[in-house]
């Protein structure tokens, strides 16, 4: 069974950034095997999503009920 993933534009977005400074403080051809890297792995989570363990993040389960904004920005809901 074939799965869809969705690279949310935040998450492309990070890829970018860290593409940027691998490029600038190491090497262009590191960030290019980087981002190659990370795109594998993507590919592989349409036929075996549960490859990967879901992190539990004590932080997202204490803001669980907070508003968020944006991606920098949570407000603590009354």
């Amino acid at each position: 069974m074939k799965y869809r993933v969705i690279i949310l534009p935040v998450a492309k977005a990070d890829i970018k950034t860290a593409a940027k400074w691998i490029r600038q403080n190491d090497s262009p051809e590191k960030a290019k095997a980087w981002v190659s890297e990370i795109n594998k792995a993507i590919a592989t989570l349409s036929t075996f999503p549960a490859r990967c363990a879901l992190l539990y993040d004590e932080w997202l389960e204490d803001i669980r009920n907070d508003k968020i904004i944006s991606n920098l920005e949570v407000l603590k809901s009354d």
